[in-house]
């Protein structure tokens, strides 16, 4: 049903500096078709710790995300 769908070319991961100057991720996705998403992931204000807030950073902060990133999410996302 989904064969002519694009699928997961590429995966570029990226520490970037949000509007605060604090250190944040960028993701880049690439697709077989040529088409190209990106997403960043900010930290949040602080103080703003409401129902819907994601969880933070894991206790290395951006560095280990990197890390998680590029060691599994990266390596496993491909379609």
């Amino acid at each position: 049903m989904y064969r002519d769908k694009a699928k997961i070319n590429e995966i570029k991961g990226r520490k970037v500096l949000d509007s605060r100057g604090v250190t944040s991720v960028e993701v880049d996705l690439i697709t077989t078709a040529g088409t190209m998403g990106r997403a960043s992931a900010p930290f949040g204000a602080p103080g703003s710790k409401g129902d819907f807030e994601p969880p933070g950073y894991p206790p290395g902060g951006v560095d280990e995300a990197m890390q998680f990133f590029r060691n599994t999410a990266a390596n496993n996302s491909w379609g």
